[in-house]
């Protein structure tokens, strides 16, 4: 733990660094979720207005539904099935993009202090600022190793999204809660 506070009074820029990380995590998920509601509502909106289009496209006079071997509730039936498909794949994109930028925001601020604790134990930041170590190990964080983070970001996120959704299912199961 010491050795820890004492690389932290050695290189205060680190929490420039935290704390800007902070700030793009708070306004990404502000923005995430402006999105997300915004998306539900225009798909609801037009799920609405679509919906009630086909029903009485059914009911109409003009439109033979028997020749087509429909009804008005087969229709109904086949439009929320296809709007629930492509709702849930809408919320499978969004949370997996919200799980992907945190983690990215996230390993890039841990890759950074550790490439902080690195020059300290090597003794590579000897006689250097600390400002300029910090600089130059986020730098390389964002140029180098950014490739590394993005990829590795989106393997853990796409598996703890397959995690959340199974977990989902197996608590909301009618069967088991039976």
């Amino acid at each position: 733990m010491r050795t820890a506070l004492h690389i932290l009074a050695d290189f205060p820029s680190i929490f420039a660094v935290a704390f800007f990380s902070n700030f793009l995590q708070i306004l990404w998920v502000a923005m995430w979720i402006y999105t997300y509601f915004s998306i539900q509502n225009m798909w609801q909106q037009w799920a609405d207005e679509n919906q009630a289009e086909l029903i009485a496209l059914a009911h109409n006079e003009t439109f033979n539904v028997s020749s087509f071997n429909a009804s008005a509730t087969n229709i109904t039936a086949e439009l929320s099935t296809s709007e629930e498909i492509f709702a849930n794949l809408i919320s499978f994109y969004l949370f997996l993009s919200l799980f992907w930028t945190s983690m990215v925001i996230r390993n890039t601020l841990f890759v950074t202090a550790s490439g902080v604790v690195a020059h300290w134990y090597m003794g590579q930041a000897e006689g250097k600022k600390p400002a300029a170590v910090v600089g130059k190990v986020f730098g390389v964080a964002v140029s180098k190793n950014f490739g590394s983070i993005i990829f590795g970001s989106l393997l853990v996120s796409f598996i703890r999204l397959i995690r959340v959704i199974v977990e989902g299912l197996r608590r909301y199961n009618p069967l088991q809660n039976g």
